[in-house]
């Protein structure tokens, strides 16, 4: 095992979990919304629809079902949306350091992950919101696709892949939706 490839998964644990059910202090908003409350109501068989709407009919409950897994863990608690939003922020660090490494070298893969490891926003998010989180995984996902057919010649096995990672990614936060709609301007382009 790559030693460098060992750093970044210990640090990208260790800044995600370490303190998480203190850190960060208050819990407000959308983490309470999709990760807690609507997580409960799968969990418990309240929200018996997991193809409608959430509450303010404003998002899906992809999201919410995700994080109902981790009901029977860890009850009615912050760690209900905790847990795996720090699981997907380590993750897409790890993804990220893989991606850097194969386009570029170790070197850049390292400085890629480090980077992402120190920045506040994705810190935060990893401890956090879990649908921002699941945005920056899931961008990093569709550029592993996009690499793969670029790299592989322009295979329709690749688009097919990539087109269903960004029809799925468009479910999500506005900054992944972005990133979607110009990687599908350039796939057709």
């Amino acid at each position: 095992l790559d030693p460098w490839f060992l750093l970044v998964i210990i640090l990208a644990f260790a800044t995600r979990f370490y303190l998480l059910d203190s850190y960060p202090f208050p819990s407000i908003g959308d983490e309470l919304r999709d990760g807690g409350l609507d997580a409960v109501g799968i969990a418990t068989g309240t929200l018996r629809n997991i193809f409608a709407y959430g509450r303010y009919e404003s998002h899906g409950l992809i999201i919410p079902t995700f994080a109902s897994f981790f009901y029977q863990l860890f009850g009615d608690s912050n760690l209900l949306f905790r847990v795996p939003a720090a699981l997907l922020g380590s993750l897409d660090i790890i993804l990220l350091y893989l991606l850097a490494k194969k386009i570029f070298n170790r070197k850049v893969g390292v400085l890629a992950a480090l980077i992402l490891i120190g920045m506040p926003l994705h810190l935060y998010y990893s401890r956090t919101e879990l649908v921002v989180i699941f945005s920056s995984i899931l961008t990093t996902v569709c550029l592993w696709f996009s690499y793969l057919w670029i790299k592989n010649g322009f295979q329709f096995r690749q688009l097919l892949a990539l087109g269903l990672m960004l029809g799925f990614t468009i479910n999500f936060h506005g900054s992944a939706r972005t990133v979607a709609y110009i990687m599908i301007l350039l796939a057709v382009s």
